[in-house]
């Protein structure tokens, strides 16, 4: 039986990192072994994690159930991070607080507001919100929420939401639409980054927010102050369930110490006696990446 939780200083590492760890981390066989070797999982916990098909669900769910078990489940995570050469996301979580605090300040350019490369002069200031939903336990969600910033550089304003349950989400996305001070703003970007399905993002609370609500509350009737101003849209989020089988990576080297984002989900082709060999694995790329797709309409309406 596990004594305690966690260390709080182990559980903020883990909590400041949530979202590199949900990207980049691979959740393989390997890796679930050696945790549950150490008891760090169960059988039943084992088998939860892996029966999900997309790996960054994997590591959802996996740095959900790691604060609760136990005071040694951060140093054995961290072992099992080093064999399975993950290496650059053991030195992350390791790493001081203040290099993290460089690393994830919130960055923007600054404008250049001479008349020589000025293309539109205007007084106004944009406006930009960016709200984020990563995996973070309920008891720490008081000092999740605290973590909201909001930077002013020039002409621009960005404001920093983590952590937000589907309710906080909608309360925001209401706030945001009703500031006064939309009119002296020339545009208004939203960032929404979470897991999701088709149409719909999750909450930390593991409840759907849907996408459609969101493009209605800064529609012409709901948000008249942004009427005839650009609102831009970015949502990562996945919309289905469906892997990408990939393409194999016709340059580059033949394999990574630590594989992107992108060639986890697209599949390694590295089985079990190539891996005894110290073989090497075929990197795949997704079918389609390095793209951005806008549509002057939304699905299924005209124009």
């Amino acid at each position: 039986m596990l004594e305690c939780g966690m260390q709080e200083q182990d559980r903020r590492a883990l909590r400041r990192n949530a979202a590199v760890l949900c990207r980049q981390l691979v959740v393989d066989e390997l890796l679930i072994q050696i945790l549950q070797a150490d008891s760090i999982l169960t059988e039943s916990m084992a088998e939860g994690i892996m029966a999900k098909q997309i790996s960054h669900k994997r590591s959802f769910d996996l740095l959900l159930l790691l604060p609760k078990r136990g005071p040694r489940a951060f140093s054995v995570f961290c072992s099992a991070l080093q064999e399975t050469e993950q290496q650059h996301l053991y030195d992350l979580i390791r790493q001081p607080t203040e290099i993290y605090s460089k690393e994830t300040s919130l960055k923007t350019s600054s404008v250049d507001t001479g008349e020589e490369n000025e293309v539109r002069r205007s007084s106004s200031s944009p406006v930009r919100a960016a709200d984020s939903c990563l995996p973070s336990e309920s008891p720490g969600r008081e000092e999740d929420r605290s973590s909201q910033r909001t930077r002013k550089r020039g002409r621009e304003e960005q404001t920093h939401h983590p952590f937000f349950f589907v309710q906080d989400m909608r309360t925001c996305i209401e706030s945001f639409t009703r500031r006064s001070d939309h009119h002296s703003g020339d545009s208004s970007v939203v960032c929404l980054l979470s897991h999701g399905v088709e149409g719909a993002i999750y909450g930390t609370d593991g409840q759907l927010l849907q996408l459609d609500w969101v493009f209605e509350s800064f529609d012409n009737a709901h948000c008249p102050l942004l009427q005839n101003k650009p609102k831009m849209f970015f949502i990562q989020a996945c919309r289905g369930e469906e892997m990408d089988c990939g393409v194999e990576q016709i340059d580059g080297p033949m394999r990574t110490c630590s594989p992107s984002c992108e060639q986890r989900d697209a599949g390694r082709e590295v089985d079990a006696s190539s891996r005894q060999g110290g073989g090497l694995g075929r990197i795949k790329l997704p079918q389609r990446s390095d793209m951005i797709c806008g549509y002057a309409s939304l699905k299924g309406q005209s124009i």
